[in-house]
């Protein structure tokens, strides 16, 4: 860095202002005598030492350059007209103190020596033995880089220390959080749902309806703490999905600018070429709102939130440790306060630390966001100084390619009644019978159980026809995932909601939810339930019906496979049914079966093929039925039959027939 003392290379060495940038150590000079500070250089260079030379003579000079820095060394003559090299010692060691410092003067003596050492020179050297000067210059710097090198590990020790602290309070918080979710949830659910249950029977002027108002409010904020601690514990359940954070922004200004209030302006600066990432838009809306009233609170008296997307590539030395380098997408929430010292700054995503009044925070919304964004794959930049304001850098990873899933707003209107039957279990009582009204007051027939085990028996008893199982993840004995795992072996076309106060490690990896089951969070209103519920069963496949095709000619035998194959259903081919009456059974849900496939005793095929596949019905194909095979068929227990010459709709109308009278 220049300076309007000397620099300059020691085999150019002019002796004036002009700065000339060369390679290898720095070194800033004091020296008041020319002739002696080019014989000093001329040593240096000598001795193969390539320096770039500062050369200051007086003290204000030698102040501003040890100000301005960036030097490797110093060296100083110990005599000067207006200072001596001790007290440009101990200016050197205030402002900076890792420098080596080498004394060189014409005539040290032994006291003033002593004293230089002991007031941290790290050498010195007499004018008339300057080929000291070099090696002592080299051991200098070695020293020096070897102290830069200790130190830098060591602060990386130190916040190595410090993140396995900090790990370590989340985890320490995390395991309370999970602990308590579980248990506080169900009550919650209890509280506000028949909470809930009063507010619609009560009419608006009664006099409790004021209470029941604040009871409901007070179990919601009770809800958002406890999502709060699972949050920036790293334990709240995720649904990631690729999404615009444009997007995001753009559907929540609207509600920013109601929350925020009048004396904030919010403003937005989006990259209309920002890149899609893979996150929980929810969650990202809940950082998006939490930073925002963070920000308001940082301008009590009125400001400007102004809200930015930006594509950017982070380098490797860029990237916080424990986070990839690569491209990202970055959310930023920028503030015009009064911003903070570093201080604060560096305490802000602790848990429960707070700036603000007692009773006017919990501590825990930077707390949440970061939670939220590192169980995302980011990681949260502060850019802040006092009275210059604040801004808080989300990234997130940004995924190439990815194709954006719209985000849609949850549908107010009450879910169609419903008409399915419904196994529930639930281990808490109070929760139990209070799903159990909110499901059949929705016209659901529920059948209901509290523990896994008297589920399976309840089925294996009764054999009941279930739709959708409603099971809470955690239950004493056997969890909701084995037991929706038993029950799908049986009833193949079974779906599972899955409801829980906190579902521990049984469904989520490092806290991402599997995107296969369904999944609603306790507490949660007869609505959310209600909706959910509808919104599974929909989610359904087809059905996948399985058909025995028995027919001799392998022409027909075909087209129906096509027929049959296009409509979705699985077929089985077959020759005659006496293979099938042979073969191991293979259960089928409809047989179509050619009338000429059958031999003489042909319902006593039928029959046998009846035992067969209990579960399956029968369709009979013919050129021709008369009332003689028609009644031979009722007899048999056949009672749909299909004539030929064959077209599609007739045969998947006539195995539709079919499906519907297995019912």
């Amino acid at each position: 860095m220049s300076s309007p003392a000397t620099r300059a290379g020691v085999n150019n060495w002019t002796g004036d202002a002009a700065a000339v940038a060369i390679s290898g150590p720095t070194v800033l000079h004091l020296e008041d005598d020319v002739k002696d500070a080019r014989l000093i250089q001329g040593h240096l260079a000598l001795a193969g030492l390539d320096c770039s030379v500062v050369r200051v003579e007086r003290e204000d000079d030698f102040r501003a350059a040890v100000a301005r820095g960036n030097f490797d060394i110093i060296l100083a003559d110990h005599t000067l007209p207006d200072f001596d090299g001790i007290e440009a010692l101990a200016i050197a060691r205030q402002s900076c103190p890792d420098v080596p410092f080498i004394c060189v003067s014409g005539s040290l003596g032994e006291e003033p020596a002593i004293e230089a050492l002991k007031s941290g020179a790290t050498d010195y050297v007499l004018k008339h033995s300057l080929s000291r000067l070099a090696p002592a210059v080299r051991r200098a710097l070695q020293e020096s880089a070897e102290r830069s090198k200790r130190r830098q590990a060591e602060a990386d020790v130190r916040a190595l220390e410090a993140q396995l602290r900090h790990s370590q309070k989340l985890e320490a918080v995390g395991l309370l959080a999970g602990g308590i979710a579980h248990d506080f949830n169900n009550l919650l659910t209890v509280i506000n749902g028949y909470c809930e249950r009063l507010l619609t029977a009560v009419d608006d002027d009664a006099p409790a309806r004021a209470d029941l108002d604040l009871i409901h409010q007070a179990g919601q904020r009770a809800a958002g703490l406890t999502r709060q601690l699972l949050a920036f514990s790293r334990r709240q359940v995720m649904q990631p999905r690729s999404l615009d954070l444009n997007a995001i922004v753009s559907d929540i200004d609207r509600i920013l600018k109601r929350v925020l209030g009048e004396r904030i302006t919010v403003a937005t600066a989006l990259d209309p070429t920002l890149g899609p990432t893979q996150a929980d838009p929810g969650q990202v809306e809940q950082v998006l709102i939490n930073l925002a009233i963070n920000a308001r609170d940082a301008m009590p008296e009125g400001g400007t939130i102004t809200i930015e997307t930006a594509n950017k590539d982070v380098s490797a030395e860029n990237t916080p440790s424990g986070f990839a380098p690569g491209p990202y997408v970055v959310l930023t929430v920028r503030d015009t306060g009064h911003g903070m010292e570093a201080e604060t700054a560096a305490r802000i995503f602790e848990p429960f630390f707070t700036t603000k009044e007692a009773g006017k925070g919990t501590g825990l919304g930077l707390s949440t966001v970061y939670g939220i964004v590192a169980q995302s794959n980011g990681y949260v930049a502060v850019d802040t100084a006092l009275g210059h304001g604040t801004a808080m850098h989300v990234f997130l990873p940004r995924i190439e390619g990815a194709e954006v899933v719209p985000v849609t707003a949850e549908d107010p209107a009450r879910p169609a009644p419903g008409h399915e039957t419904l196994l529930l279990v639930e281990d808490e009582d109070f929760v139990r019978e209070l799903l159990l009204e909110f499901l059949e007051s929705a016209g659901y027939t529920v059948i209901e159980a509290r523990s896994a085990e008297d589920a399976l028996g309840l089925v294996k008893d009764t054999g009941p026809a279930i739709d959708l199982l409603v099971t809470d993840m955690v239950l004493s004995g056997m969890n909701g995932a084995r037991l929706a795992e038993r029950l799908k072996g049986m009833m193949p076309r079974l779906v599972t909601l899955y409801i829980s106060g906190y579902p521990g490690d049984e469904m989520f990896a490092d806290g991402v939810f599997d995107p296969g089951p369904a999944f609603l969070a306790k507490p949660f209103t007869r609505h959310a339930l209600t909706r959910k519920v509808r919104e599974t069963l929909s989610a359904r496949p087809p059905v996948h019906a399985s058909v025995l095709v028995v027919e001799p000619n392998v022409g027909i035998r075909r087209l129906l496979t096509q027929m049959l194959t296009r409509a979705g259903y699985d077929v089985v081919e077959r020759l005659d049914p006496a293979i099938e009456a042979g073969a191991p059974p293979r259960p089928v849900d409809v047989a179509l079966v050619d009338v000429a496939s059958l031999d003489p005793n042909r319902w006593v095929t039928v029959r046998t093929l009846r035992e067969r596949q209990p579960g399956a019905a029968i369709v009979l194909m013919a050129g021709a039925f008369g009332d003689v095979l028609i009644g031979e068929a009722a007899v048999a227990g056949v009672e749909i039959t299909l004539q030929k010459p064959l077209n599609e709709t007739s045969v998947l109308d006539a195995v539709r027939r079919a499906l519907r009278s297995r019912r």
